[in-house]
């Protein structure tokens, strides 16, 4: 039998495979706006702790929308992590007009953190809230979106409960590229096993990590994760192997973030990223280029390129690939006409894979918000 045609029949079966259950787990995967408000008298308190660092430009709609929630016992704490913008004198302002807005200047990063994770451990250990919602200075929230996540977590009995988020870019091609990750990040994480408690699986979104104080405590806080730079992810990952109940939801019609404005910005945002969250693995980066290349770049030249019988197979797979991006597209509130753009994004996700490696490795470490970590110090386990 012809080589290719074997490539592309196990293509087809491999990709059919991970789709069916990327797509039967999502279903499973339950919408925020299901969910019913927290009854106001039964509200345990919580904390929100927002990290920031040149946020100017985005905080203060932000902090709106926080200010604007409709919870009783709420408390809001912003750690300002050594802005050089306009950051802190803005949030001084803010927090003149509205009391229950706590904020915190610091100066200096002590050795062994990353400046986010220190912010956010700096935050809750200042909480008094029994449940805490850690998130970022950039994601706008719907007014009932937090008394609806409480009420799920009070009601599942949850440790720690996150909610996937509407990224905000313009144009289609950055959209693409969202589906992209969405697709991506579904069939990697497989977030819908999250909840099982035998499960290797775990999960943990940075716009929305809301999670009991007392499971934060008992995982080691972001102290145990203090180099970790997917540290959203990690948090979930320490929360789950230390005994806590967690879950997910979509939360993309109550939780948005203006994300970035450009590929070239994308880029740039993702290179302190994707290396980490390989595990600064070769390997890892290698399998998931020539996954990329054989399944999503390959098709494409095999339709020019091929026998009529593999052609053909090859374009059925791309009709596949697109119909599961359409239905991403639709779990993410996305318009589906975004799907013509699925030629081009393998292309700049393979790109983004290696510019985040290649230049990690080069410059031997990450920098993070103008601050340079090293690949040594990043490793190093406590």
């Amino acid at each position: 039998m012809d080589l290719l045609l074997v490539l592309v029949l196990i293509s087809l079966l491999l990709y059919l495979v991970v789709a069916g259950e990327t797509l039967l787990g999502a279903r499973r995967i339950g919408r925020l706006g299901d969910i019913a408000p927290a009854l106001k008298p039964k509200c345990p308190p919580v904390s929100i702790i927002v990290p920031a660092r040149n946020e100017a430009h985005a905080i203060p709609e932000a902090l709106a929308s926080l200010l604007a929630l409709d919870y009783p016992d709420l408390e809001i704490i912003v750690v300002n992590d050594r802005s050089t913008d306009e950051t802190g004198p803005l949030l001084d302002r803010i927090a003149e007009e509205h009391p229950h807005l706590e904020v915190h200047h610091l100066e200096e990063l002590p050795a062994g953190w990353l400046g986010k994770n220190h912010a956010l451990w700096y935050g809750a250990s200042r909480s008094r809230g029994k449940i805490l919602l850690f998130t970022d200075a950039d994601v706008v929230l719907t007014p009932t979106s937090l008394g609806r996540a409480v009420n799920f977590l009070e009601q599942e009995r949850l440790d720690h409960l996150a909610l996937f988020f509407a990224a905000e870019v313009p144009g289609g091609l950055l959209n693409m590229m969202i589906i992209d990750f969405a697709c991506a990040f579904m069939a990697w994480m497989k977030p819908w096993k999250a909840r099982r408690a035998g499960s290797r699986y775990h999960i943990g979104v940075g716009a929305f990590n809301l999670v009991r104080a007392e499971a934060y405590q008992r995982c080691g806080t972001h102290r145990a994760i203090a180099l970790e730079p997917v540290d959203d992810v990690e948090l979930g990952r320490l929360i789950k192997e230390n005994g806590g109940a967690q879950d997910c939801l979509f939360g993309n019609h109550s939780v948005s973030v203006k994300w970035y404005h450009s590929i070239p910005e994308m880029v740039r945002g993702l290179e302190k990223n994707v290396f980490p969250f390989c595990n600064y693995s070769l390997f890892k980066i290698t399998a998931a280029s020539l996954a990329i290349i054989i399944l999503r770049i390959w098709p494409l030249a095999a339709i020019f390129l091929s026998s009529t019988p593999v052609a053909v197979l090859n374009g059925l797979l791309i009709v596949i690939q697109a119909g599961l991006a359409a239905v991403a597209a639709g779990k993410s509130s996305l318009p589906v006409r975004y799907v013509v753009w699925l030629p081009v994004s393998p292309f700049i996700g393979l790109y983004i894979l290696w510019n985040s490696t290649i230049r990690t490795v080069l410059q031997g470490g990450i920098v993070w918000r103008d601050t340079f970590y090293s690949l040594t110090e990043l490793r190093r386990k406590e």
